[in-house]
């Protein structure tokens, strides 16, 4: 049996095992129940038909903080006020301190030519393929949302979301308090 590459050598079974790793992560009753153990076996009511090439196809379920757990570096963990320990991570572009939610996911090359480039010659992928592309992690990055706002379409709205308020309060705070905060 052939092996199923991409017009720039990466390998089909490389890309799924990578994705199946970050959803296993992070998502376990989703990856064993739905997935029954690999995002190749997930099925939707729209998962066969042909992906279109227009919309962005969506992230498996947990694909985004499985990502963050297996990628982003911690620096600690910070009390949140229901007394909880929080992880609290560190932007791969800025190094800024973030939690979880101040944290985006970012395509490190165009998704949507990162999907071409499997694109069989006179085909069309799957709606089930394209999720499973647009969710590896290999073309993934963990961003503060500032660092992903500024993308020129979106740093208007960067600077103001909770993310990039929170990662520069937690910045602030690691300035003041130095070790004591991490």
């Amino acid at each position: 049996m052939a092996v199923r590459r991409s017009v720039n050598g990466f390998i089909w079974s490389d890309i799924v095992n990578g994705v199946n790793e970050v959803v296993a992560i992070a998502e376990p009753a989703f990856f064993n129940g739905k997935c029954r153990g690999s995002v190749t076996n997930w099925t939707s009511p729209t998962s066969a038909r042909p992906w279109t090439g227009g919309a962005r196809p969506d992230w498996f379920k947990g694909a985004r903080l499985g990502l963050i757990q297996k990628a982003a570096r911690t620096r600690g963990t910070l009390l949140n006020w229901r007394g909880e320990m929080i992880p609290i991570f560190e932007c791969e572009l800025c190094g800024l301190p973030s939690t979880s939610q101040g944290l985006q996911v970012d395509h490190i090359g165009p998704w949507r030519a990162f999907l071409q480039a499997w694109t069989p010659a006179g085909g069309a992928l799957t709606n089930a393929e394209a999720k499973i592309l647009y969710s590896y992690p290999g073309n993934l990055r963990v961003l503060c949302a500032y660092c992903n706002g500024s993308h020129p379409e979106g740093k208007a709205v960067a600077q103001m979301t909770r993310g990039s308020v929170q990662a520069r309060s937690i910045a602030a705070m690691t300035a003041t308090f130095g070790d004591a905060f991490e």
